[in-house]
């Protein structure tokens, strides 16, 4: 059995296989899914005919009732305005609540006639309209497109709802001069908003506004006063005017707050629609049953795939865990970390490979940290980037500094070496911070004496140089300091001499194929040594050539000395040289 589990588990192969077992058990699901989509898609496929079919209907019957009695009221008034004829044909027709003839261009009311159920508000102010409220209804023709459109509304007057349809009844000159207001009662229009089994039925207008519904209890209610939702008024309101119906998919109406689907169609009326639709619980029961057949079966099968999962992750999802968060721990520079292989398989292969590059990775991080110590920063990356290390150089130009503590010789022979030791790495701590502080290379210690670069292994003369001032100016002070120190432990006190020099030089890996030396060479190092020298003479702590004090920019800000004049060893002409007492007053030493 150990062999078999053995077997089993112990190869990625056969977990991948087992994987895929699982994925063909999420095949089967799907077919069914699919299939079950189908069955759903057809269904509402059938609701969405069904739902066209009644809405189309509805429309037809709604504006047969509307033209039959916009004909009618046309008919009357185009025959008689005698208030009392029309009148009398008002009160005869079932449909008909009134009408009202508009003189456009005077503002008025040429002829009105009423039933009884408004001749009894004849006074009301929505009968008796203002010339304002002529000149609202006359802006809502356009005689350049259609001067025998109609426009519906819906107003209440007293507790009744009254449809009225604005009609442009004579046009002279490109000019509207008359509309015809006929107000049609609303009880004879609902007899087509009667329920239709599961099918609610809607009338509103392009503000969304309700004017007719099927299913309020106690009949339509107030429909004036109701809004059509959003989510059921959108798809209608936003087709190409071309169209003039759109199905409604899957919308859920806040104030019913279950999904709806349905069929809208736009009317001729400009601004009136209407809109059928039918809760998706009720037309399709069937479709959710099956469903809910799907979705236990699938629930059914994602079991057995847990089950399978269980068994196989752990023996995956551990090892690769691991790997991880070794990954995290080494990239933030933790390579002490290693990982235990658990098992025979690639995850081990893989596990045994990340130890390999951990340790790798601790001995190439020891390399750089000891290589680190030896050269700069700056010269250390340049390094790193080269493909392969070689003999050979570069010109550069660079800033050169030579230092170098005065009597070193005869103060060390009091000393004992441990004594000597601690007073150079207590002064050479000093001097080194300085001139990393101000962007210097420390390119070698030649017993008590440094020497630096400025420039390497990126130039920029005018700064090196006045950077290379600033670190010697600064390096006074510390070794001042410094002497403070000592002399308040009763030691002897720290005397250095300081050159520097610029121009151009060899930089690069200089020595043997076996053992180099990333340094410089060339007359200027030679000179700068030779101006360290020559502070003896001088007398002074800091000497800088000529051409040093020349790429200075802006030389006012230092007290330099001279120019003097000097022999320079290997050199046959005197060269010029000067000192530096400090900054000029109010000038501050910082790193540039």
């Amino acid at each position: 059995m150990s062999l078999l589990f053995n077997w089993v588990f112990g190869r990625l192969r056969n977990k991948i296989l087992l994987a895929f077992s699982v994925l063909l058990t999420a095949g089967v699901a799907s077919v069914v899914w699919v299939s079950t989509s189908l069955t759903f898609r057809d269904s509402m496929n059938s609701a969405y005919a069904a739902a066209a079919e009644i809405s189309k209907g509805l429309l037809i019957q709604f504006e047969q009732e509307v033209f039959q009695a916009q004909v009618r009221s046309r008919f009357w008034v185009m025959h008689t305005q005698e208030t009392e004829k029309l009148t009398q044909l008002v009160q005869g027709d079932p449909n008909i609540g009134g009408i009202a003839l508009l003189n456009i261009p005077e503002r008025k009311i040429e002829v009105q006639a009423y039933n009884s159920a408004l001749s009894s508000l004849h006074a009301n102010p929505k009968l008796n309209l203002t010339p304002e409220e002529i000149e609202v209804i006359a802006g809502k023709f356009s005689l350049e497109e259609e001067t025998e459109g109609l426009f519906y509304q819906v107003q209440k007057i007293g507790d009744q709802n009254f449809h009225q349809i604005s009609q442009a009844l004579v046009v002279e000159g490109g000019k509207l001069q008359k509309v015809l207001l006929t107000f049609l009662d609303s009880k004879p229009l609902t007899r087509s908003f009667e329920q239709a089994g599961v099918y609610e039925k809607f009338l509103f207008d392009s503000e969304g506004k309700i004017l007719l519904r099927s299913f309020e209890t106690g009949g339509l209610g107030a429909p004036v006063d109701s809004t059509f939702p959003k989510e059921f008024m959108a798809p209608i309101l936003s087709a190409p005017k071309q169209f003039n119906n759109t199905q409604i998919r899957w919308v859920t109406a806040g104030e019913m707050g279950q999904p709806f689907i349905g069929h809208t169609y736009r009317s001729q009326i400009p601004g009136l629609n209407v809109a059928v639709l039918s809760p998706t619980v009720s037309l399709l029961e069937t479709v959710y049953a099956v469903a809910r057949r799907s979705v236990y079966l699938g629930l059914a099968i994602l079991s057995l795939a847990l089950v399978f999962g269980t068994l196989f992750s752990d023996s995956i999802v551990k090892p690769l865990i691991g790997l991880l968060e070794g990954t995290l721990r080494i990239s933030k520079g933790d390579f002490s970390f290693r990982l235990k292989a658990q098992s025979q398989d690639e995850v081990s292969r893989l596990t045994n490979a990340f130890n390999s590059m951990a340790e790798g990775l601790a001995e190439r991080e020891r390399i750089k940290e000891v290589f680190g110590k030896f050269h700069s920063k700056a010269v250390f990356q340049k390094l790193l980037k080269e493909d392969r290390i070689r003999l050979g150089g570069e010109r550069l130009p660079v800033t050169v500094f030579f230092s170098d503590i005065r009597s070193f010789t005869s103060k060390s022979e009091a000393m004992t070496p441990e004594q000597v030791v601690e007073m150079l790495n207590e002064y050479m701590s000093e001097m080194v911070s300085v001139i990393e502080k101000y962007g210097g290379v420390v390119d070698k210690y030649v017993g008590d004496a440094i020497m630096a670069i400025w420039g390497m292994p990126e130039p920029n003369p005018a700064v090196d140089a006045e950077n290379a001032l600033r670190a010697c100016l600064e390096m006074r002070e510390k070794l001042a300091e410094l002497n403070e120190k000592r002399k308040s432990r009763g030691q002897d006190l720290i005397e250095i001499g300081m050159g520097l020099n610029s121009g151009e030089v060899i930089a690069g890996n200089i020595g043997s194929p076996s053992r180099m030396e990333y340094t410089v060479i060339g007359d200027t190092v030679n000179t700068a040594s030779r101006m360290e020298s020559l502070t003896k003479e001088f007398k002074t702590d800091l000497l800088v050539s000529e051409t040093t004090q020349n790429l200075i920019i802006d030389k006012n800000q230092f007290a330099f000395e001279g120019p003097f004049e000097a022999h320079a060893k290997g050199k046959a002409e005197k060269v010029q040289i000067f000192g530096c007492s400090g900054p000029r007053a109010n000038q501050v030493l910082d790193a540039a």
